[in-house]
């Protein structure tokens, strides 16, 4: 086994292990959110979630700039003068959005659209700030500071919504408004934002440089990451068209109902997450040549690990119908787009990264453009044709499947690697999902799945069944 690709999964488990208390966090919000909050309460907090992910647009490039720039380099041979003044911009830089986001809003006539705008308001300067920091601590690898964080920010999370709990439990309050989740939600933000304040008082307060000194370096931010967070807001769009046709064309119920699916697939997409602040610097850190070599392998490993991490299907459809009976529809769509998650993973995590690395970012926002745009036309005719949330659910997961088979293919054709069997691997595992969700049966359903995934990865990724038989080899040695 490849030093690199040992250090890259070993680096992969230690960050997903460390996410486990966000796990249980969201395991919280997901399961407990939308109980004591009700459909319509919850469908409202779902509009500022929707909304809230196009922030991320507006630091225009620099986070991702500075990921790019540093990525892969140690933290004490950064210039920290040149980071005080930098910091200390674009903290500026944000809360002059923020307001700019806030005074708009008031001239919004819809009561609950104001208060949601106002809230991104808000939410939009503490967020990006947040991820400045969160990229600066990534691309110098210092994952331990990632975990200590993703445990701050779970146990927060944890703590208000076991206070609400007790709170309706107790008859203090009746039903949680979305106004009041939303506050906390964005509290927890702002307690990261101190959080990493007090840790990172070096590259923020002191001597820094003038800001004509810094300003080219400022603006070669901007544009090395500005396609970049074009292509990754493409990428929230086209993930997210779906709900956004439902929230237009559809009542507030269905949308609960249909933010719910994506709020259990959130469940899913956490350890994915943890995998995502590994891949890029462990990248950046290779040659392109030694890079392509094991993109197959690494677009294996995601897969693999995805297909079985969607058995959770099971279980939350049982505790579904045990404990959220009114959300028992949202079923329906969850078992359609749950192994989406598997494409959409292959390309925001993997393959967006390579595309980054070859330097093809804006190669990869074209195919993004383009998707996108199929997608707004594919999903408007499903609505006008079948005016079925279902329908609109089944033409996002044909959409990312597309979308999929355009990027991966340029990297295969351009840089003569073949993945073909990742492909059929994507097409047997999600027609099988959805075949075997079908049986009324949850346990039946999941062992057969369950076999059907351990032949099939036995037959198509035995790169993947190779490095899990050696490293438990490693580990057996190493115990004896």
């Amino acid at each position: 086994m490849d030093k690199n690709n040992s250090n890259f999964v070993q680096n992969t488990i230690k960050v997903v292990f460390s996410n486990f208390a966000i796990l249980l966090s969201s395991v919280l919000v997901a399961l407990f959110i939308p109980k004591i909050m009700g459909v319509i309460q919850y469908g409202y907090y779902k509009l500022f979630v929707l909304y809230s992910v196009y922030s991320a647009l507006l630091h225009f490039g620099l986070v991702d700039g500075i990921l790019l720039y540093y990525g892969g380099k140690q933290y004490q041979s950064l210039n920290k003068k040149n980071l005080r003044s930098i910091s200390r911009f674009f903290i500026f830089f944000e809360i002059i959005i923020s307001i700019l986001i806030i005074g708009a809003a008031q001239f919004i006539n819809n009561d609950t659209y104001r208060y949601v705008f106002t809230a991104i308001g808000f939410y939009t300067s503490i967020l990006n700030v947040v991820t400045y920091f969160q990229y600066i601590t990534q691309a110098v690898m210092n994952f331990n500071l990632l975990s200590k964080v993703n445990l701050f920010q779970a146990c927060s999370i944890s703590t208000f919504v076991i206070l609400l709990i007790v709170l309706v439990k107790f008859k203090v309050i009746e039903k949680v408004n979305y106004q009041l989740y939303v506050s906390l939600f964005i509290l927890t933000y702002l307690l990261m934002l101190i959080f990493y304040i007090v840790k990172y008082k070096e590259i923020i307060f002191g001597i820094g440089r003038d800001f004509f000194e810094i300003k080219n370096l400022i603006l070669n931010f901007f544009k090395i990451g500005l396609p970049v967070t074009i292509s990754y807001q493409i990428t929230v769009l086209i993930l997210n068209l779906d709900n956004q046709y439902i929230s237009m064309f559809f009542s507030t119920r269905t949308f609960g109902i249909y933010s719910f699916a994506y709020s259990l697939i959130a469940l899913t997409t956490t350890i994915v997450n943890a995998i995502s602040t590994v891949v890029f610097p462990y990248l950046n850190k290779q040659d392109r040549i030694e890079a392509m070599n094991n993109y197959s392998l690494n677009l294996s490993y995601i897969l693999s690990l995805i297909y079985l991490v969607i058995l959770v299907y099971f279980p939350i459809h049982i505790f579904i119908h045990w404990f959220l009976p009114a959300y028992v529809p949202s079923l329906s769509y969850f078992r359609l787009l749950l192994p989406g998650v598997g494409i959409s993973s292959c390309v925001s995590i993997v393959i967006f990264n390579y595309f980054k690395i070859v330097n093809a970012s804006k190669k990869y926002l074209i195919y993004g453009i383009v998707v996108l745009i199929i997608a707004v036309f594919f999903n408007y005719i499903i609505y006008l044709v079948f005016k079925s949330a279902y329908a609109i659910a089944l033409s996002s997961l044909i959409v990312l499947f597309f979308w999929y088979l355009l990027d991966n293919n340029y990297l295969c054709t351009k840089y003569k690697k073949k993945s073909m069997n990742n492909t059929i691997y994507i097409i047997i595992m999600t027609i099988s999902f959805e075949l075997v969700t079908l049986v009324r049966q949850p346990i039946i359903a999941f062992f057969s799945y369950l076999i059907i995934y351990i032949l099939v990865t036995f037959w198509l990724e035995k790169n993947v069944v190779n490095f899990i038989f050696n490293l438990l080899k490693k580990y057996k040695r190493s115990f004896l």
